[in-house]
């Protein structure tokens, strides 16, 4: 990050409050808290957090983690996991996020944010 100051966007996946890895089936040892620790003061563009318990789930956010996620992490946030309607895309942007990633919602018709009326609308 230092080298490519705000050219590079972190992933960090999260399960259960804890950094999710070996394709999201098991939470490692380390917490959501210490990642943020160990990134504070670098020149991130962004985290990019998917929240795997709602992923493809098509039963939208987990509002109560994505607040908090976004209100604690010292970069820039672009959400994942779950979003599957407007009022989600409302919810992480007053939240303080920078995006949102759409996936299978979309894919299978269930919505057109192309549509939606939010901050983050071109």
């Amino acid at each position: 990050a230092l080298e490519f100051p705000d050219r590079i966007v972190l992933s960090m996946d999260t399960k259960d409050g804890r950094i999710a890895i070996k394709g999201w089936q098991e939470a490692a040892e380390l917490s959501v808290e210490d990642m943020f620790e160990r990134i504070r003061g670098l020149p991130l563009a962004a985290v990019l957090n998917t929240n795997v318990d709602v992923e493809g789930r098509r039963g939208g956010i987990d509002a109560r983690q994505a607040r908090d996620f976004i209100g604690r992490c010292p970069c820039r946030v672009i959400a994942s996991g779950g979003v599957t309607s407007e009022e989600d895309a409302r919810i992480l942007s007053e939240a303080g996020a920078e995006g949102a990633v759409v996936g299978l919602a979309m894919y299978t018709g269930m919505i057109r944010p192309w549509e939606w009326d939010t901050p983050w609308k071109a």
